[in-house]
């Protein structure tokens, strides 16, 4: 029999049990196992490792240049790329080398800035650094993205939309959460104009509300914004890590009528009211709606080993990565601000 993807976590403590849930999910369909574990928190790694009975390595850098396995799994990716470290490029570049995939739960690297000026652009033999990590999850690997991208030509035009993307802390980031939202505004309605965002920060209503800062890197709490395409059309987007349980929600409005998608579900009413089409979980796909998100993440994973249709098409990042800095100026300037600003400064530094 045929043995399993071997998998080494990086991970803050207190993300134990997300990264326990996805390695027994993913046990349970292709015989994955944890090989090792490691933490930023160095002190730490020994009880990690005995919570999570696996090996323990202290460098990550080290981890990705040498070591054995066949996935390595950021759920934090704690200082990698942090600073313009050659070193962390050249250990991304080295992994895949050897056919190891990594995969992040937060988006690696944390801004447009880093993009242009760490080097991940820079490619060596012909791959870059920034093809070397994965984010996950992008919605489009959930049944209902994969549905609706089957039936946007028989839609035809959307005149507007709406994403909310959520989860508890313990799952997802609000970062990652505002990429996978931005990504997918990008994808379906193309060059946005302009954003206005305002930040919700994790804390009572009345207290003093810090802003973010200039990246996703370590981004918490709840972000809304309006977003306009250079065409006039607008898209209303809510992202938090404060919610009660995992959802990603899309409705569209165009030419065919409404669609409502969910990762599971795709619910299309045309203009006069009838439904056109639909899907809906099967039985044994119910549990996902209940379990934080947890296979919503191992369906990504999975897709990024199998190379699946929907996880290899490319992703803009630079254009992703420019919209999420616009909307993180425009909650400190409290006006709307343009994703072409954000890339006029990087062409600049």
């Amino acid at each position: 029999m045929t043995a399993g993807p071997s998998i080494i976590a990086w991970m803050d403590f207190d993300q134990a049990d997300l990264v326990r849930r996805l390695v027994q999910c993913l046990g349970d369909r292709l015989g994955a196992d944890l090989a090792g574990v490691g933490t930023p928190d160095a002190r730490r790694g020994g009880e990690l490792s005995q919570a999570m009975g696996a090996t323990v390595h202290d460098d990550l850098r080290e981890l990705l240049a040498s070591a054995t396995c066949d996935i390595v799994l950021l759920a934090s990716p704690g200082g990698l790329g942090e600073e313009v470290l050659q070193a962390d490029l050249h250990a991304l570049l080295d992994a895949k080398s050897r056919g190891v995939r990594v995969v992040t739960l937060s988006p690696l690297p944390a801004s447009a800035m880093d993009l242009h000026a760490g080097g991940w652009l820079r490619s060596r033999q012909g791959v870059t650094p920034s093809e070397c990590v994965r984010f996950v999850p992008l919605a489009r690997s959930g049944r209902g993205f994969v549905a609706l991208r089957e039936r946007l030509q028989d839609f035809g035009r959307i005149s507007s939309m709406s994403i909310e993307v959520m989860s508890r802390p313990s799952v997802g980031s609000l970062g990652g959460h505002l990429f996978c939202a931005m990504q997918l505004a990008h994808a379906l309605m193309g060059e946005i104009e302009s954003v206005d965002a305002a930040y919700h920060p994790p804390g009572p209503v009345g207290t003093l509300r810090p802003l973010p800062g200039d990246t996703l890197r370590d981004l918490r709490g709840g972000l809304t914004a309006h977003l306009r395409t250079t065409d006039g059309r607008g898209i209303t987007l809510l992202a938090s890590d404060r919610a009660s349980s995992w959802s990603r929600d899309l409705t569209i409005l165009g030419d065919g009528g409404q669609m409502r998608v969910s990762d599971d579900s795709l619910e299309w009413i045309g203009v006069d009211g009838e439904p056109v089409d639909s899907l809906t979980p099967s039985v044994g796909d119910v549990p996902r709606l209940s379990d934080g998100g947890v296979r919503v993440i191992a369906d990504a994973i999975e897709g990024v080993l199998g190379d699946h249709p929907a996880e290899a098409q490319p992703v803009d990042v630079g254009s992703v990565l420019a919209l999420a800095q616009a909307a993180l100026l425009s909650t400190k300037t409290g006006q709307s601000e343009s994703p072409e600003t954000i890339q006029r400064m990087v062409r600049a530094g």
